[in-house]
């Protein structure tokens, strides 16, 4: 069987049996094709002669094109969940992506606000009207908690034990 015709069946798979959102699959429909343009180089066509020397070759090429490390474990990620498909579908005996590793993906340090801007921060809810005292409330519990934004955005009045002194945090 050819990669093509496979990589229609899998996003196939992915629309009907696994009811992947369009985001998914157009993703996945991308990143496959990346790497059936890369076939097409080679001459490669059947799905059974993908070997480990053709990915990692396929990662040297996209790393020499500058492509992000983000983007190219995306679709390194794309190719092992078509190969694995694959293997279960008895299209291929062994999956190629096996001894493939992910490239290491570069930690991005957060960056923080300065003491000035914090305070300035502070400062800008009208604390004179109940929306202001809560959005500065909100601030400071954001500010001192650790508390992700969504669990903060999700909490509600009946979520604060005024006897306990405690916030349950969902």
């Amino acid at each position: 069987m050819t990669f093509c015709d496979t990589k229609t069946k899998f996003l196939e798979y992915l629309r009907v049996l696994k009811n992947s959102s369009e985001h998914t699959i157009r993703s996945y429909s991308i990143d496959l094709t990346s790497f059936e343009k890369h076939l097409q180089t080679l001459s490669c066509t059947n799905l059974t002669t993908i070997d480990r020397k053709i990915i990692r070759s396929f990662v040297v090429i996209l790393a020499d094109q500058k492509i992000n490390k983000r983007t190219i474990a995306r679709r390194l990620s794309a190719l092992r969940s078509f190969f694995k498909y694959a293997l279960r579908e008895k299209l291929i005996d062994k999956n190629p992506m096996d001894d493939i590793e992910m490239p290491k993906l570069d930690r991005k340090i957060p960056s923080t606000l300065t003491y000035e801007q914090v305070k300035i921060l502070f400062q800008t809810p009208d604390t004179s009207t109940l929306f202001g005292v809560r959005d500065r409330t909100m601030m400071e519990l954001f500010y001192s908690s650790g508390l992700r934004i969504s669990e903060l955005a999700g909490m509600n009045r009946h979520d604060f034990d005024k006897e306990r002194l405690l916030i349950l945090v969902r």
